[in-house]
């Protein structure tokens, strides 16, 4: 009998495009080509995610991480290889740890904290490679190509990946119903701005966008996000206190009962520093 963090579910959303989500929900894509396949994040690390893949193609895999957090490279040592953003590299060696997946497991399910020095995990192999990608790199997996997008935020390095065939875009933890600045490597307010203004003009193109931590992302949460940059420069948004895996910030909006949602019915949050508004660093 599987144990509770070796699940995993596998969904396929079109004719290329598979979603594997495990126990503490994040979720990873697998992008089929004719000639191999992209997996998008590799999660926290527990479970037979190599197996799953093995389950839905035989294709030679390359891992690309959107950003380098616990929960995203943790299952980086399934693999020999991954590629990650070149703004992303000065937090590869704490993120891979035992220790920083599980205080983004503690965040996850706090109902589980006493068995997660019980969990089996992968670690990363000692002659394991980096590399980096750049805004702009395509990467062809024959008859699909994958787009890199620059777009700093939920760290320094952020990145989404343009389906270019689909119009579908993955945009890591960049847009969320609580979209954090609060994380480790995250960038000001203003930094995170131009970001939302680039992909507002990719809106009309785009036929869906996901993220790794709900269902799909609404476009309207791109126009929500900057409204909201807006209000929090302005001093006009809630300033609700809030603490994201130890580090306290502020809530744009009033939520209900439900933290994911807003009380005013819109989608997507914004938690952040009020003391890094305007400079890296402040």
């Amino acid at each position: 009998m599987k144990k509770w963090y070796e699940e995993i579910v596998v969904k396929q959303l079109s004719d290329t495009i598979f979603r594997i989500t495990n126990a503490t929900k994040e979720h990873m894509f697998l992008i089929l080509g004719k000639e191999r396949a992209a997996l998008l994040d590799a999660g926290g690390g527990y479970g037979d995610l190599p197996g799953t893949i093995k389950a839905i193609t035989d294709l030679p895999v390359t891992l690309y991480n959107t950003h380098v957090h616990p929960d995203h490279v943790g299952g980086n040592g399934f693999f020999k290889e991954a590629w990650i953003p070149a703004g992303d590299r000065e937090l590869c060696d704490f993120a891979v740890t035992w220790k920083a997946r599980k205080g983004f497991l503690i965040m996850t399910r706090p109902d589980m904290k006493e068995q997660f020095d019980e969990m089996e995990y992968v670690t990363l192999p000692e002659d394991f490679i980096w590399h980096e990608f750049h805004d702009g790199d395509v990467f062809d997996l024959g008859g699909v190509t994958l787009k890199v997008i620059e777009t700093p935020g939920h760290t320094k390095g952020s990145a989404c990946f343009l389906h270019e065939q689909e119009k579908v875009l993955f945009v890591g933890d960049l847009l969320n119903s609580r979209t954090t600045l609060l994380a480790k490597g995250g960038t000001t307010v203003v930094e995170f701005m131009p970001t939302l203004m680039k992909l507002q003009i990719m809106l009309p193109e785009l036929h869906m966008i996901y993220d790794c931590h709900n269902e799909f992302i609404p476009k309207e949460c791109v126009w929500n996000l900057l409204e909201l940059c807006v209000e929090v420069l302005n001093g006009t948004d809630d300033k609700l206190d809030v603490v994201f895996n130890k580090n306290p910030g502020l809530l744009a909006k009033a939520t209900t009962e439900n933290p994911k949602e807003r009380a005013d019915g819109k989608f997507g949050n914004l938690l952040y520093d009020p003391h890094r508004l305007y400079v890296r660093g402040e």
